[in-house]
């Protein structure tokens, strides 16, 4: 009986452990790997103290204090429940087992490893409890901490290499659209009425971070394209400030800062990247914005507008 509890024992812990290692590398990845905003997260959902949690933490000191193998059979039970229920959810944003998650479930797996040695050498008071602390959340936060010097290394390859392509091509047209909602549905629009003409190219999906369209330059970017659509997310303000840097390492002719929201950040982020500011125009509304326009406009030029033009275009 004791010898079957254990091995029972042992495979609802790996069960466990791989459900709730995919559901932190998952919120991590939808928390833009940002420690700040999975934190923030855990503690506004109440999933520091979720039952998967609560199970690693009541199992640990359980096990400290008593050593009886019978309790393994209760925590094996709960941890199989929890674990056989992560695995039957389907959600609608699934994980993404991009080159960087899996460099990061690498070093989560290898950080269990570790206490799985020690639990081997340390007295049985120790090991269980060791083994249901391998399971918390937070782990995913230092698998992500030891992994930041390669990731920085990794992108800035990923950046220059962007750089390159874009600079092999001087005559690409660059439209680059953000805002606090509308990017999709417009890009998606410009991309049809632009595509008439020209071979356009636009940023997939949800590819609205910087790496997403660093990752759409490097893949997808061809000398055949003439115009390139870019959506870049507002979640943050060090994404929108690097849109800006990217915009000035472009061929853009004049930019336009409308939304109050990106203003301060994609400003920053054009006055870094080293843009004339002079070509830029901060406008606090689109009729503003129209009057800005409206004398560099010649014959032949296109405006696309969201509804009727002011007066002063009739």
């Amino acid at each position: 009986m004791q010898i079957a509890v254990i091995y029972l024992f042992w495979f609802a812990w790996v069960a466990f452990l791989c459900a709730t290692v995919r559901y932190s590398t998952q919120m991590f990845q939808q928390n833009s790997y940002r420690i700040e905003r999975y934190n923030r997260w855990l503690r506004s959902t109440g999933e520091w103290h979720s039952r998967a949690n609560m199970v690693a933490l009541v199992g640990a000191v359980a096990t400290y204090f008593t050593q009886h193998w019978a309790l393994l059979l209760p925590m094996a039970l709960w941890m199989l429940t929890i674990a056989i229920a992560e695995f039957s959810i389907e959600y609608k944003i699934k994980l993404a087992y991009t080159m960087r998650v899996k460099r990061l479930l690498v070093t989560r797996y290898l950080l269990v490893a570790g206490a799985l040695v020690g639990a081997h050498y340390l007295d049985d008071r120790y090991a269980v409890p060791l083994l249901m602390a391998a399971t918390f959340d937070y782990w995913i936060i230092l698998a992500n901490a030891i992994n930041r010097p390669m990731e920085a290394a990794i992108t800035r390859w990923y950046y220059n290499d962007a750089k390159r392509i874009l600079r092999s091509m001087p005559h690409l047209t660059i439209i680059g659209i953000t805002g606090s909602f509308g990017k999709t549905s417009t890009k998606h629009f410009l991309h049809r009425v632009l595509s008439e003409r020209y071979n356009v190219l636009m940023t997939p999906g949800n590819f609205n971070t910087t790496l997403g369209v660093v990752r759409t330059i490097r893949e997808h970017l061809k000398p055949h394209h003439e115009v390139f659509i870019v959506e870049m997310g507002a979640k943050q303000y060090d994404n929108t400030r690097s849109f800006g840097r990217d915009i000035a390492a472009s061929n853009v002719d004049a930019v336009f800062v409308v939304n109050e929201v990106n203003r301060e950040a994609i400003t920053a982020g054009l006055n870094e990247g080293g843009y004339d500011m002079a070509r830029v125009a901060t406008v606090a509304s689109f009729k503003e914005a129209m009057a800005e326009l409206q004398p560099r406009l010649k014959a032949g030029d296109v405006v696309l507008y969201e509804n009727d033009l002011p007066d002063s275009f009739k």
